[in-house]
């Protein structure tokens, strides 16, 4: 059976947190929430070659991405960021994997 690596860990969000379990169990609804449309949103304005959107999505997502996910994925949101600076700097299949990672990270998060 070939499982997915874990995308999610909550490290850094128990530090913020100090044991606070309410505060964090809302922080990761809310990811679990709101990430997917921006999900979407990032992949739809790629699409359509508006990367002032995609690099506004992205950097808003940067903050939660950075608290619940793990290391790679931050710096893969990083570049989606950076994409309004240098548009040749990501490619969209680099796009379609990182925002896959942060899609499973939200599946593993529901079924933890």
């Amino acid at each position: 059976m070939n499982e997915d690596p874990v995308y999610y860990s909550l490290a850094k969000l128990n530090k913020l947190a100090n044991g606070n379990s309410d505060f964090i169990e809302k922080m990761i609804q809310l990811f679990i929430d709101t990430t997917p449309a921006e999900i979407e949103n990032i992949r739809n304005y790629f699409k359509i070659g508006k990367y002032a959107a995609v690099s506004q999505i992205a950097h808003k997502l940067i903050p939660s991405i950075d608290y619940i996910c793990t290391k790679p994925l931050d710096e893969e949101i990083r570049k989606i960021e950076a994409i309004e600076k240098n548009s040749a700097s990501i490619s969209e299949v680099e796009i379609e994997a990182t925002l896959s990672k942060i899609e499973s990270a939200i599946r593993q998060l529901k079924s933890r």
